[in-house]
């Protein structure tokens, strides 16, 4: 099956704007985002960057008489909890991490989920490959508003039929690692995609481990998980976000290793200013003896 999706492939762009980011960067960050409206007894969900020691004993919820903290999800790039909170009033919860990180939700019994979300659309997808630093090669893909993703994904339909399937839980935009407030306000309103990236998107590290190189297509089968515990419709089988059709145009088929034995070395520019400079004040050293020549 076949997602209807628009392409973009973007090769040797400046990564000046995506190492900004990366000195911005997130170490956690958290589904729904901070000052969401939330049900009574959430699902919440914490992501911590990189691949650190189980923290689940540092998660800890206000506003609560119990909680329990599960790992749902483990990548180089992130660790991903649910963490299913209980016997909560209506009020502020507030979610902390470590004693630094925290969210704050407004618990209501009011809240519903909004009946049109059924399934979860992929609404746009790409693959994005540049080199420098930071470096990103990875498939992104937009999709319909959600807090959360249940991403399956495997390089072929036969690995999801034999079981070979890997999973990992987003949060509702990759970039909330490096600017949280970029997708909050659209999530509260109700109108933000979600964008998730499967690969190595910049700043952050593998999410997902490809066997080939350029990365082929992967099959996926995403969920969107909500904080009362419901989740979408999980299609019965895999989609491709890539059509069959399509035949990626030939890249950059230099491998980050090559590239940067073919990049010269900073001493070697270095060394030509100074041998520049050193000519140019000879030049000018000659020319003046010259001209002012003593009489003899």
């Amino acid at each position: 099956m076949l997602v209807g999706v628009s392409l973009l492939v973007t090769v040797g762009l400046s990564a000046d704007a995506a190492w900004a980011e990366c000195a911005m960067r997130n170490e956690v960050t958290f589904a729904p985002p901070d000052n969401a409206q939330v049900p009574m007894n959430p699902t919440l969900y914490v992501f911590v960057h990189g691949q650190r020691q189980d923290t689940r004993h540092g998660i800890w919820v206000r506003g609560a008489r119990s909680f329990s903290v599960t790992e749902v999800s483990r990548t180089r790039a992130f660790v991903t909890y649910r963490v299913d909170v209980e016997s909560s009033a209506a009020g502020l919860i507030q979610l902390e991490v470590g004693g630094v990180h925290e969210a704050t939700y407004h618990s209501d019994r009011s809240w519903q989920r909004s009946a049109t979300m059924a399934d979860v659309e992929v609404v746009a997808a790409g693959y994005s490959r540049f080199y420098g630093c930071p470096a990103e090669d990875a498939y992104r893909l937009t999709l319909s508003h959600a807090p959360a993703y249940r991403v399956e994904w495997a390089e072929s339909a036969e690995a999801f039929e034999l079981g070979g399937a890997k999973t990992v839980v987003f949060p509702h935009h990759i970039r909330d690692f490096v600017a949280r407030r970029f997708s909050s306000r659209a999530y509260r309103e109700g109108h933000g995609y979600g964008v998730i990236s499967l690969g190595d998107p910049a700043c952050l590290g593998p999410t997902a481990r490809f066997s080939s190189y350029p990365k082929k297509p992967p099959y996926v089968r995403i969920t969107g998980l909500f904080p009362d515990g419901s989740t979408t419709f999980t299609p019965a089988f895999p989609q491709l976000v890539w059509p069959k059709s399509f035949v990626p145009p030939p890249l950059q088929e230099i491998r980050p290793s090559e590239a940067r034995r073919r990049r010269p070395p900073w001493g070697l520019h270095l060394f030509a200013l100074l041998a520049g400079s050193a000519a140019i004040w000879l030049a000018f050293a000659v020319r003046r003896s010259v001209l002012v020549r003593p009489e003899l």
